[in-house]
């Protein structure tokens, strides 16, 4: 009942986060400092949004996010890129 009442003003917060990041992605791309994810391969990555193993390979939080939640269910399913990764960065997840 509560989220009903401020619903709008949540939508509306989301909206100016979208923005903000949109806004910080196309900077990023202008200053040709955007990163690339190694395992999904998405190039439109911000660097505060990366996430390095100890080998030096860096990991968007979505695929973070991602592979805790399928480590959880399965490891069968998780890349052997990702497995590793899980594994030293355990300690890091939210």
């Amino acid at each position: 009942m509560q989220f009903a009442r401020i619903e709008g003003e949540v939508e509306a917060h989301k909206a100016r986060l979208r923005e903000e990041r949109e806004a910080k992605v196309s900077e990023a791309r202008d200053k040709d400092a955007l990163m690339e994810c190694v395992c999904c391969l998405s190039d439109e990555c911000l660097l505060d949004d990366m996430l390095p193993c100890k080998g030096g390979h860096l990991f968007c939080r979505e695929c973070v996010q991602r592979a805790s939640e399928v480590s959880k269910a399965n490891l069968a399913f998780v890349c052997k890129v990702l497995r590793v990764f899980f594994s030293l960065f355990r300690h890091r997840l939210p």
